[in-house]
């Protein structure tokens, strides 16, 4: 172990930025503000990697899991031993519950080690994961906020479009909003739907057979409860694709819904499910069960970094959450449709601390 690769120092903190929609602006904002967790790992020979754990409204719980039980543990130990550290630490707290705020604290440490990996190695986290990866660009999918209105739903779609998205992801709960979304953009567009677990099983077979004229790539989690059976059911009956996985609270719930939800595609979320190493194992579980893998970031930090990163060394599309904010933690955004991959060591994050003095949560 190289003395400078020791971690000195580990802190998490709570930011919430004020946000406005992507599109049209709705009367009633489904996020005024953006809450998220970043994660700062120092190691003694002055490296200083970014990460984040899973935020929003469990931000300042996250945030006390990093700092009352991992940031602890960790001081002192190996940084570049990613492996085996985050086995250690999973062993240590299995006791307490992984599938949760400590799991998404490990996620946020798990990502400051890749930025510290690659800073260290002197090569972005891409061409880590696959050397012959090459600096470049990913489509950047819309992934729209809820508007609860189908002309306004329409709009957005429409608008989202236009500003470059080749294909969008709506978080609507009616047939009626869907299907003005699919007149405002065509029959061709990718148009994916996120009911966010809203119906019930039997609701979700006849909006699914409903949707069919509407040409989804997937419905993700329609129903409650989410279990992997109804989605294999709902699948089955319907014909539609399933997708499910942001909420998969460990990669044993990504299994099960591979194997016995048979979703199409399986959506793992860095900042939940285990970091850059977690969407690692989640495309070895999507290729034994031969399923698609489609990235979950709902992020504007250090993970949504790591999902690009891990995007561009895969060639696949990454999602982008539509918002707007009054500050960029990660100083990502699309141009154009597409997310420039940061090519410089690690994940390319520069994390301005006056941000963190200005947007956080005391």
């Amino acid at each position: 172990m190289s003395s400078d690769l020791v971690i000195a120092s580990a802190a998490a903190f709570h930011l919430a930025i004020p946000s406005v929609y992507g599109g049209p602006q709705p009367r009633d904002a489904q996020w005024p503000f953006i809450n998220l967790v970043l994660v700062k790992v120092e190691t003694a020979g002055g490296i200083v990697g970014w990460g984040e754990a899973f935020g929003h409204n469990a931000s300042a719980t996250s945030k006390a899991a990093f700092d009352t039980m991992v940031a602890p543990l960790v001081i002192g130990t190996d940084a570049s031993d990613i492996a085996g550290l985050g086995a250690k630490l999973r062993r240590m707290m299995f006791t307490y519950g992984l599938e949760g705020p400590l799991g998404f604290a490990l996620s946020g440490l798990d990502i400051a080690l890749w930025d510290i990996r690659g800073k260290a190695e002197g090569k972005p986290v891409h061409q880590l994961l696959e050397p012959s990866s090459q600096p470049g660009s990913v489509p950047a999918y819309a992934s729209l906020l809820r508007y609860g209105d189908p002309g306004m739903a329409g709009e957005a779609v429409a608008d989202a479009v236009a500003r470059g998205h080749g294909a969008v992801k709506l978080h609507e709960a009616t047939v009626e909003a869907v299907a003005a979304a699919r007149e405002a953009v065509g029959p061709d567009l990718p148009l994916t739907l996120d009911v966010n677990c809203r119906w019930s099983v039997e609701e979700s077979i006849a909006n699914a057979r409903a949707l069919r004229a509407h040409n989804l790539d997937w419905l993700e989690e329609p129903c409650w409860p989410a279990q992997p059976e109804h989605l294999a059911r709902i699948a089955r009956e319907t014909g539609v694709p399933m997708a499910a996985g942001e909420n998969a609270g460990s990669l044993a719930g990504l299994k099960q819904l591979a194997s016995v939800g048979k979703v199409a595609y399986i959506q793992p979320s860095a900042a939940k499910i285990g970091g850059l190493s977690g969407l690692l194992e989640a495309k070895r579980i999507a290729e034994r069960n031969r399923v698609r893998l489609a990235t979950h970031s709902a992020y504007f930090g250090p993970a949504l970094a790591a999902t690009l990163q891990f995007c561009a060394a895969n060639h696949s599309e990454c999602e982008w959450y539509d918002c707007r904010l009054e500050a960029w933690p990660a100083g990502i955004a699309p141009s154009d449709g597409m997310l420039e991959v940061p090519n410089t060591p690690g994940l390319g994050v520069v994390i301005d601390e006056a941000l963190i003095r200005t947007y956080q949560v005391k």
